[in-house]
């Protein structure tokens, strides 16, 4: 095999020398390295005191346009770098020798080569009292990010080393660069016509370790502007390795940043792929389920477009200056609850950059369109912290994504899809991020695409009550800030009410407070007329829901006549009551209700009985006229179970001798009946209770002169007839009492 006998200092006098970025970080100087690191030093240390003649194997490489490239050797040439650079500042000779060593450098971290470059240019004092390595540190040109970088770590162990094996040594530089004691086999790959030289190294050096992804991205990334935004990558390769890496360290993982910078990347590069694709930029052609993959391809055509690169370059230093990441978006947002100027995201998660650059799945269309739009917002404005304008400008993103909801029967769903958002970013880029602040953006007439006219109007209407009367401005944001709304406060008819959104305000944070039973909530809000919402059809009838823990905002939002009118009628009815606590308000509501509602309708039982609701809340009713054809669902669709809600009540009130509600359940399309255990049925019908008596059952005649119980033509079936003014509830519950004691088996007779 060609080979020639090398000296380091014949090597870097005749190319320069520069360690690829497939290589390893400079490994001999790290801690766990320490044997191999003196017995190393000490080979060379003996040679040049004794004279003798140290081979230091092949040096392998690549040898293009005047530079070395080598593939086995890098921590060799490392240490016979440092070595020579130390003896020089000992022996007080550097400028023998530094012209020569400053061809030396690193492409695996641009920190690492300006490490290198740095010894060369300045001066650092060599003592005996001190490590070397603490003086370079306390020098200042020396950049505290570099303490980062694992190869300037190792190559400061690796000085401190090699001063205390040659401390005592005298005119060692001199025999190191005029003699070939210290030499080494130079292979060139070019001369034997070696096509793969880096699938070589890898099968000659097994101590080779395999670039990480970010390792590999930040080569290719650094190579793709060297030809397409040269005069942006110099700005790149500064801030990759200091300020970027700085700010990033604050948020590693495993003690590094590769995953959280890279998540980072992905999110922007992703955002900026769905804004390109509104404006025709490029086409979807790299969608899964329409989210972008993000490959170097897309890479490549998202940063293309200069004005990208800037965003991503922007976001980064603004993250810098921001600094700490938690208390600013603490300072923007509060989690569940409404915080005085602070925007409620609803949720526990509201630190969107760790949300977004950690392992878990909290970040999801919303916290990307939030997020985004913010660093958008704020580099706009060139402002590093929270202000009014940034809480005005986000309140009203939250307000607008919030809107973007279905309901699926008795919940709001999210219906945000990845191929919705090239429009609504470019309508929030486009129209709402100027000077001004986004109130008096919202008082033109604008369009802003991906929202519906009615979300705006919405907004718009909120905005001209704040400009008109800013004292509104801290009510409006307490009620968007309430879970049952989110947002859209347009059922409290703000605009004919503004004189009573804070007495509004008020009763929704006293009634809806977690200390008060759902139960007797929902007893109260169906003293008013239509609190419910339509939720579906069905075999049993239209479907309904009236509302439970955590899902008041189906109603709260619905865009229904009915529900602008029922929230605020039960709402005002609820202020007139001057005195007492909230429990005792609502219970004094519910009693006014009974002194005037009929027994004949649903309404008297629905606000008298709580055992009626549980954590569902969606009935059937058979028709708009019934009453008591009604059907409580157990789930959204009629393959579960149901009930009618009077015959659970009334199974629940008897002994279990007599009944069990969990034996009155129906199915499908069948009929819910109080199923005595003697074989007795109960219907709830319009009428009054249908009592069907199996063949070898006998119903008193006393028992049927007690009530109005009157045949209804079909043998063995009878009407218990609803009297005016009576409870039906307590009146079955007293007639299956008696039951038992009113009944005769006259198979049992004939026997």
């Amino acid at each position: 095999m060609p080979k020639s006998t090398y000296t380091f200092l014949k090597l870097i006098n005749e190319f320069s020398i520069v360690i690829p970025i497939i290589q390893r970080d400079y490994a001999q100087g790290r801690e766990t390295a320490k044997d191999v690191r003196n017995s190393f030093l000490a080979n060379i240390y003996n040679s040049l005191e004794n004279k003798t003649h140290l081979e230091l194997d092949f040096i392998y490489g690549i040898v293009k346009d005047s530079r070395f490239i080598p593939l086995d050797g890098q921590q060799r040439l490392t240490t016979l770098f440092l070595l020579h650079w130390y003896l020089a500042v000992k022996d007080g000779r550097n400028e023998d020798i530094l012209s020569s060593l400053s061809k030396f450098s690193y492409e695996t971290r641009t920190t690492s080569t300006d490490f290198c470059q740095a010894l060369i240019k300045y001066t650092v004092s060599s003592t005996d009292n001190i490590y070397i390595s603490e003086g370079i540190r306390d020098a200042t040109w020396f950049l505290n990010a570099w303490e980062k970088d694992p190869s300037v770590s190792a190559m400061l162990n690796m000085l401190d080393a090699i001063q205390k094996t040659f401390a005592d040594s005298s005119g060692f530089l001199n025999l190191l660069i005029s003699t070939d004691n210290i030499t080494f086999q130079f292979l060139n790959p070019e001369s034997l016509k070696i096509t793969n030289p880096e699938g070589l190294y890898i099968k000659m050096n097994a101590r080779g370790k395999a670039l990480t992804d970010f390792e590999h991205f930040k080569a290719r990334f650094q190579q793709y502007l060297d030809l397409n935004h040269s005069q942006h990558k110099n700005r790149f390769a500064a801030s990759i390795d200091n300020k970027w890496t700085d700010f990033f360290w604050h948020h590693k993982i495993l003690n590094v940043i590769d995953e959280p910078f890279m998540k980072y990347f992905n999110f922007i590069t992703e955002i900026l792929y769905y804004v390109g694709t509104a404006d025709g930029s490029f086409t979807k052609d790299n969608n899964t389920n329409n989210q972008a993959v993000i490959t170097f391809d897309l890479i490549m055509k998202v940063y293309q477009k200069e004005s990208n690169l800037l965003m991503l370059f922007d976001s980064l230093d603004l993250l810098c200056n921001i600094v700490d990441t938690k208390a600013f978006f603490s300072d923007l947002f509060s989690t569940q609850l409404h915080e005085t100027g602070k925007v409620c995201l609803f949720s526990d998660k509201i630190d969107l950059f760790e949300s977004c650059t950690a392992t878990d799945k909290d970040f999801g269309i919303r916290e990307k369109i939030f997020l985004f739009s913010l660093l958008k917002f704020c580099i706009e404005r060139k402002i590093s912290s929270v202000n009014q304008d940034l809480r005005d400008f986000i309140r009203l993103i939250r307000n607008l994504v919030f809107t973007i909801r279905q309901q699926r029967t008795t919940e709001l769903q999210f219906i945000l899809g990845y191929e919705m958002l090239p429009r609504i970013l470019n309508g929030i880029f486009q129209t709402l991020i100027s000077d001004n602040n986004v109130y008096e953006i919202l008082l033109a007439e604008l369009k802003i695409t991906g929202f519906s006219s009615d979300s705006i109007l919405h907004e718009q209407t909120k905005a001209k009550l704040v400009i008109s009367d800013p004292r509104l401005k801290k009510t409006i944001e307490m009620l968007e800030d309430h879970a049952n709304f989110k947002g859209n406060i347009s059922n409290l008819d703000i605009e004919i009410n503004a004189h009573k959104l804070e007495a509004f305000s008020t009763a929704i944070s006293e009634v809806w407070d977690t200390r008060i039973a759902q139960e007797l909530i929902l007893q109260s809000v169906n003293t008013a007329k239509d609190f419910s919402v339509y939720a579906d059809d069905s075999a049993l009838g239209g479907k309904w829901y009236l509302g439970n823990t955590n899902k008041w905002e189906t109603l709260f939002v619905k865009k229904d006549g009915r529900m602008i009118k029922s929230l605020t009628s039960y709402l005002s009815s609820y202020l007139e009551i001057s005195e007492g606590m909230p429990i005792e308000k609502l219970k004094v509501m519910i009693a006014a209700y009974h002194a005037k509602v009929s027994t004949s309708s649903w309404k008297y039982y629905f606000s008298k009985y709580r055992e009626i609701y549980n954590n569902h809340n969606l009935f059937a009713w058979k028709s708009d006229e019934s009453n008591f054809r009604i059907r409580h669902l157990n789930h959204s669709g009629l393959n579960g179970f149901h009930i009618n809600p009077y015959v659970r009540i009334v199974a629940d009130k008897v002994e279990n001798a007599i009944c069990e509600s969990g034996q009155c359940y129906g199915k499908g399309a069948e009929e819910s009946a109080l199923n005595l255990k003697n074989g007795i049925k109960l219907f709830c019908e319009e009428e009054g209770w249908k009592i069907v008596v199996p063949n070898n059952l006998e119903l008193d005649n006393e028992l049927l002169k007690m009530y109005t119980v009157n045949s209804t033509g079909t043998a063995n079936e009878y009407l218990l007839q609803d009297q005016q003014g009576f409870d039906r509830i307590e009146t079955a519950v007293a007639f299956c009492k008696l039951i038992p004691s009113y009944t005769r088996d006259i198979f049992a007779e004939v026997v």
